[in-house]
């Protein structure tokens, strides 16, 4: 009874924001929320251990983003998911920005953007090094900028 109190408190700090990063690679809210539950199902066990909430949301992020690069692979989608989103399914030239990203690409922007973490907190969640994160972070930005100009003047009003 207490370890279940103990998932629903984890989940009540942390849920949206492991759901927003997964939403954000994977682009579909259903499989978002999905990834999202097995996340914390995953954690369980290995976090009543974590020390600190530090490494408690760096854990649950690494899992996170590892989970739904897995589920596109394992679905065949990270090659899909390279071009832009459906026009259909933008709802925002942030979300047409973030769909030119290949899912990699795309972890490490929400990461740094919507988890705003740092470098070297992504490095750990990746496994890469602090360098190679401002590096991939450029050209994931120079992706979305290119992205972006290719839009209509009117596709500038966001909310439309």
């Amino acid at each position: 009874m207490a370890s279940e109190r103990g998932s629903r408190d984890l989940y009540a700090v942390h849920g949206q924001a492991i759901y927003r990063i997964i939403r954000g690679i994977v682009l579909d809210a259903a499989v978002a929320d999905q990834l999202t539950d097995r996340t914390f199902e995953a954690a369980a066990p290995s976090l009543r251990a974590a020390a600190g909430a530090g490494s408690t949301r760096l854990a649950l992020h690494r899992l996170a983003v590892r989970a739904a690069i897995r589920h596109l692979r394992r679905r065949g989608l990270l090659r899909l998911l390279r071009g832009p989103v459906a026009p259909v399914e933008a709802r925002s030239l942030a979300a047409q920005a973030l769909g030119a990203l290949s899912a990699e690409q795309r972890a490490l922007v929400m990461l740094s953007l919507q988890a705003g973490m740092t470098h070297d907190e992504i490095a750990s969640i990746l496994g890469v090094r602090p360098g190679a994160v401002a590096s991939r972070l450029r050209a994931a930005r120079l992706h979305m900028r290119q992205a972006l100009s290719g839009a209509e003047p009117d596709a500038l009003i966001v909310g439309e």
